[in-house]
């Protein structure tokens, strides 16, 4: 993936830290209690302590199998997840079924139309490409999820093809994220724009429509709800001995965290919110 996607040399030249998990077996486990979501999610815990990145702009994107992975993570751990970017993967009828997104995710689709491992309209256990992409739009509250706008540009296959691909936006999406669908005409199972040869087994693959680009420069525009600290005590009623100040809780989910200070806060709100509440007296 670190040469398929190029992502380093992105990561270079805008600053950003990119990183590129990998299965112990010959593919992702989705299966018991130790599988890959839960690997990932620690990797992107220790990535987010270790380096000190900043937690409301971390972006997954994954390729085929991967784009499970991926999903399962940002849909399951909202708000830590503020992009995800799919090239190839449609979703299953089990869609948001484990856990349900309770924030806008910024989501970006590619998807060749002529597929031969996941096919571009879909199979008789998941969505086509076009359906996935709309349930996201759906999902985030898009005004138009059912007619999405459509533009079509040039593109040219690594088989040396002219084709025109078409892009399709949403629009009125909570949080100003983005919801985008990349149809490459005639492309393979292939990441677009990557570095890679034609496989007539993987079909071809675009030359002119760069995924990692286009994903980091829709990303760098959207980041999940900062974390924010609140005033313990007197919201709740209850009298504290020390009011923390460091930021507890991420605004636009409900959630309850104890601080180092032995104060438990129950953080609401919805982007902005209102002020996380004390629970209960410091121990």
């Amino acid at each position: 993936m670190e040469r398929l996607t190029a992502f380093d040399a992105l990561s270079d030249q805008y600053g950003f830290f990119v990183a590129y998990p990998e299965s112990a077996g010959s593919a992702w486990d989705f299966s018991g209690t130790n599988n890959d979501f839960q690997f990932t999610l620690a990797l992107l815990q220790t990535i987010e302590a270790e380096y000190h990145i900043n937690p409301t702009r971390v972006y997954l994107a994954g390729y085929s199998q991967g784009v499970r992975v991926a999903q399962g993570v940002a849909l399951c751990n909202v708000p830590l997840v503020a992009g995800l970017g799919d090239i190839d993967a449609n979703s299953s009828h089990r869609w948001n079924k484990d856990c349900k997104a309770t924030l806008p995710i910024t989501y970006v689709h590619f998807h060749g139309t002529a597929d031969p491992i996941i096919p571009y309209n879909g199979t008789l256990g998941s969505y086509s490409a076009l359906q996935t992409t709309t349930l996201w739009a759906q999902a985030n509250g898009g005004s138009n999820f059912s007619t999405p706008a459509v533009s079509s540009y040039p593109d040219t296959l690594n088989t040396g093809a002219a084709v025109v691909d078409a892009l399709s936006t949403w629009s009125g999406c909570g949080n100003g994220t983005t919801v985008a669908f990349y149809t490459i005409t005639g492309g393979g199972h292939t990441w677009p724009g990557g570095n890679q040869f034609y496989d007539p087994l993987l079909g071809p693959a675009s030359k002119g429509t760069n995924a990692s680009l286009i994903l980091w420069q829709t990303f760098a525009s959207h980041s999940s709800p900062a974390a924010f600290a609140g005033v313990c005590g007197a919201t709740a009623g209850i009298a504290t001995s020390s009011v923390p100040s460091e930021a507890l809780c991420r605004t636009g989910i409900a959630s309850t965290v104890t601080s180092g200070s032995g104060c438990s806060w129950t953080c609401s709100g919805y982007n902005g919110g209102a002020p996380a509440k004390c629970s209960a007296p410091a121990g």
